[in-house]
């Protein structure tokens, strides 16, 4: 039987090797006991935390997991905006 961190180690490599998942996982936390997993956090898309769900489920040695991973989509919040009425532009920063 795999150790606690055997199994957290792995889990990681797993969804490491997936390059969408690239920009997301520094914000996914990953805590496993006997064979059950509870995976946190937060993604940008539904998409994102089904396929890690779906990444962990697949590791020999999970037995249960349990999502407690929130979407949460970025939003880009807007400083000012630049408007040059003679010109006809907009240019927001």
């Amino acid at each position: 039987m795999k150790t606690n961190k055997d199994l957290m180690v792995e889990i990681h490599a797993a969804l490491a090797a997936v390059p969408e998942l690239t920009d997301c996982l520094s914000d996914i936390y990953i805590l496993a006991n006997d064979g059950s997993v509870i995976v946190s956090g937060q993604v940008n898309s539904p998409r994102h935390g089904d396929l890690i769900n779906e990444i962990i489920r697949g590791v020999a040695g999970v037995n249960q997991l349990i999502d407690e991973i929130k979407v949460q989509q970025n939003i880009k919040h807007r400083v000012g905006v630049e408007i040059d009425w003679n010109a006809g532009h907009m240019e927001i920063h």
